[in-house]
């Protein structure tokens, strides 16, 4: 059995106690329904897709462009592909009081 270092990020905004699970020197990240290839996690309030934006913002746009992310459903994504439209995504004025799905 060899060693690892695990990183757990908690990533509320889809549900309150979403997280993800990176290998430390793997490009692997597990990142449940957090973020998708086409969008983020539905969210169920307003509130819920504010911390969504500040999640993305703040957690999932500082991992490395060569992170190669994983959802709980849909197909693999390399970050460094989505990187431009997350970042578009979250500086986009959003209508007040939205939640839900989005797209980028």
């Amino acid at each position: 059995m060899g060693q690892a270092t695990l990183h757990v990020y908690h990533t509320p905004g889809h549900i309150d106690d979403m997280i993800c699970f990176a290998v430390d020197g793997d490009p692997t990240i597990i990142v449940g329904d957090t973020v998708f290839a086409g969008g983020p996690g539905k969210t169920w309030s307003a509130d819920g897709f504010q911390t969504t934006l500040r999640v993305l913002r703040e957690v999932v746009l500082a991992w490395p462009a060569e992170s190669i992310c994983y959802p709980g459903h849909g197909p693999a994504f390399r970050l460094g592909d989505k990187h431009a439209a997350i970042a578009d995504f979250v500086n986009r004025q959003h209508a007040a009081g939205f939640f839900g799905d989005a797209t980028w």
